[in-house]
């Protein structure tokens, strides 16, 4: 068995239609070998099924099943069957959705060709299959399914003597023989190659039936209840050959047959029409000035007929011939296809859009080569790549035939387990569309998967025509789906976990903070975080902001999380609580400075501390030191800060002066100044008054103690004095030299260093 069925693709061109247009083309499927589809029918998704052959070199073959789009792109290719030949004759599909193949098989079975029935699932995967006959010939036509879910098939049981009988046989849903007739006698050929089942549920078998080697054959219907039983057998032809491949029950409960005549050197295509009696109601010849003939009929939904074969009559080759004609036989068009050898249909149908779709072979040279030809045309049957033609049309005269007999039959049944294969490619002819790319959305999330496509007209179940999902298995992964926290690029953007955070603080890491003062933790930001404080490993009740203020040593750290799952917990910020420095003043004389005109004032000592005096809320310039003398009444605060950089201010000490306040330096006495300061000798005191005035001043100088160690009486002259201090005796230290005029009193500190 050949194990690939090879197609190729060659898009020739595309028609462009209107928005209401039917869909048309013109289609090949094929191996190496010779391939023909002997049935075609519309299937439950808008789509078409095919059944034939193909045949391989050295004379055997396999049975061809074909699933096509509405625009007969191919969905699946299977080739089913064993060593020898093994064929296709008509396909159904059953109320599960699956198909039920009835055809022949030399590879299995009884004799040199069993019947054949195999039963696929939806995608034409063999569930069962099982031959029917004897020693001899024997073949399966037409099959249908029955109310009860089985099934009823017809062919021809050719018995030892005889020259074959038409075969009708009743099975079960799982293939096993219920009843099994036959019609004949064995003066007879008889060809059963259509089964109808009819509307008061019996059947209708069309074929056509041969003397015992004479040359008369005829048109032959049988008529059976839905036993099997025979109602009515009936042939209808002339001297000549008559044989009948197709039957179709037509909308008035009658029947229309199509096949060929040959008489007087004639073959034209026969068309018959009959009551739901067998009557005969009309009779046509349809054809050229060559061999025409008809291998298939379908009533229309108009009331009329359609009939499709073969034609050597307008042309070189032999074409594909198709011709639509009234309910009363009238002939409306006809057409052919063009050809490129032997060129037939064996299979019509009326499309769900009122086109046809035919079935078929294109090129064939018998046993050597040829492909399946798959077309479909629109309601004037034109598939956009063939020719009308001007068919002649005559009435012939007709005999009809009395019933022969029936009987009954038994044949050996066995189970078959034919190899199957895959495969599936095209040829397009012709087409009314261009077919483009779709993608499989396996996880029906409205993105396709890229690695498996399929290229048609229409958007075929399950496909899309969106190719970026990066995983068809899971329909939360799709672009623009939310990019979660899982590992996963959900979003098939290339990144993964995209929303991921990272948390972190500011400060972070070791920090130290002074006592009674509250540090800002600052986390970072962003659009949608949801933020939680811990201290010490324990939540923080409430504390769910970016930032959070602390007055506390700890460990500290946040955590963080959004929306997309994705979460971050911050390193951890050590948090040391530094105690403030004590911050007192200690008055080193008499808060009193009526008498002195100053006093120090000294602030507690520690290790690293610095010091700024402050009087009132203002910041003293310059006055740094330990000890500050205060010259002024007031109150005088120091702000002590120690090494880590904590401060603390200690209370105030008032500073008063209970006596007269003399003038200001500046509205009275005017400058006074000390130099040089600090002083390691003498010592000058340059006074500048701000008037004119002459007379004595007295000059005291007291240390840090308030204790007089220097007193001198001065002249001055013309508002001014100059003098020299030459009390070299007086100890390194701070002292506070007074300028007394009167109830006057002017101060300057100065320093003595040795």
């Amino acid at each position: 068995m050949k194990k690939f069925l090879a197609i190729t693709l060659c898009s020739l061109f595309a028609m462009a239609y209107g928005l209401n247009a039917q869909v048309t083309f013109e289609k090949t499927f094929g191996t190496t070998g010779d391939n023909f589809a002997n049935d075609v029918q519309l299937t439950s998704d808008g789509g078409y099924i095919l059944v034939g052959t193909a045949e391989f070199a050295g004379g055997f073959g396999d049975l061809l099943l074909i699933k096509t789009d509405a625009n007969g792109d191919t969905l699946w290719t299977h080739t089913i069957g064993g060593s020898s030949l093994d064929q296709g004759n008509s396909v159904i599909q059953t109320s599960d959705g699956g198909y039920i193949i009835a055809g022949a098989t030399m590879s299995y079975g009884a004799g040199a060709n069993d019947a054949w029935l195999v039963k696929t699932d939806a995608k034409g995967l063999v569930t069962w299959s099982k031959t029917y006959g004897t020693i001899n010939n024997d073949v399966a036509y037409g099959v249908v399914q029955t109310s009860d879910g089985g099934y009823v098939f017809s062919g021809m049981e050719k018995q030892s003597g005889l020259n074959g009988n038409a075969h009708l046989v009743k099975v079960d849903a799982s293939g096993n023989v219920l009843w099994s007739k036959t019609f004949g006698s064995y003066l007879r050929k008889n060809f059963a190659y259509t089964l109808l089942q009819t509307s008061d549920h019996g059947f209708l078998i069309g074929g056509w039936e041969n003397l015992n080697l004479g040359i008369n054959d005829d048109f032959c219907l049988i008529k059976t209840d839905s036993n099997g039983t025979l109602q009515w057998y009936k042939s209808y032809g002339d001297v000549g050959h008559d044989q009948n491949f197709s039957v179709h029950q037509t909308t008035d409960g009658g029947f229309v047959i199509a096949g060929y005549t040959f008489s007087a050197s004639v073959i034209d295509v026969n068309v018959v029409k009959v009551d739901g009696s067998g009557n005969l109601l009309w009779t046509k010849n349809v054809g050229g000035t060559g061999a025409d003939y008809s291998y298939a009929v379908t009533s229309t939904a108009d009331g009329g007929l359609v009939f499709c074969g073969s034609t050597l009559s307008f042309g070189a080759t032999n074409a594909g011939y198709l011709a639509k004609m009234d309910g009363s036989g009238n002939l409306l068009w006809s057409k052919t296809m063009t050809g490129t050898g032997w060129d037939g249909f064996f299979a019509i149908r009326e499309a769900s859009d009122g086109g046809f779709v035919l079935a078929g072979v294109k090129g064939e040279n018998y046993g050597v080569s040829g492909s399946v030809y798959f077309v479909k045309t629109d309601a004037n049957g034109n598939s956009g790549c063939n020719n009308t033609v001007t068919s002649s049309v005559t009435t012939p005269s007709i005999l009809v035939g009395t019933p022969i007999a029936n009987g009954t039959s038994t044949q050996s049944v066995f189970d078959a387990a034919p190899a199957q294969t895959s495969g599936t490619s095209v040829t397009t002819i012709c087409s009314s569309c261009i077919p483009v790319n779709w993608y499989a959305d396996a996880d029906n999330d409205g993105y396709g998967n890229a690695a498996v496509t399929q290229s048609s007209c229409d958007q075929p179940a399950g496909y899309v025509a969106d190719n970026t999902d990066c995983d068809d298995a899971a329909s939360t992964i799709h672009p623009g789906a939310a990019d979660l926290c899982n590992g996963i690029d959900d979003n098939c953007d290339g990144v993964i976990d995209e929303n991921a955070i990272t948390a972190t603080t500011v400060p972070s890491g070791y920090v130290y903070d002074c006592y009674n003062q509250s540090l800002l933790l600052t986390a970072n930001a962003g659009n949608g975080i949801l933020y939680q404080w811990y201290r010490n490993d324990v939540l923080i009740a409430g504390a769910t902001n970016s930032t959070y203020s602390l007055n506390k040593g700890g460990k500290y750290f946040v955590k963080e999380s959004n929306a997309f799952g994705c979460s971050s917990t911050s390193s951890i910020v050590y948090i040391t609580i530094i105690p403030l420095p004590s911050a007192n003043i200690t008055p080193l004389g008499n808060l009193d400075i009526c008498q002195t005109g100053y006093v120090d004032l000294q602030a507690n000592s520690g290790g690293g501390y610095t010091y700024q005096w402050m009087k009132g809320s203002t910041n003293i310039a310059g006055a740094t030191n330990q000890i500050y003398t205060a010259t002024a009444k007031g109150t005088y605060k120091v702000v002590v800060t120690n090494a880590e950089g904590c401060s603390k201010t200690s209370k105030g000490v008032k500073v008063i002066k209970s006596c007269r306040e003399g003038l200001t330096e500046s509205t009275v006495m005017g400058e006074l100044n000390v130099f040089p300061n600090p002083s390691s000798g003498p010592v000058t005191v340059d006074l500048k008054l701000n008037d004119t005035s002459s007379g004595k001043a007295i000059i005291q100088i007291s240390n840090q103690l308030n204790q007089l160690v220097y007193t001198e009486e001065v002249a001055y002259a013309d508002g001014m004095m100059h003098t020299a201090i030459k009390e070299e005796s007086l100890p390194d230290g701070l002292y506070m030299l007074q300028v007394i005029i009167g109830d006057q009193i002017m101060v300057k500190s100065m320093m003595i260093q040795h």
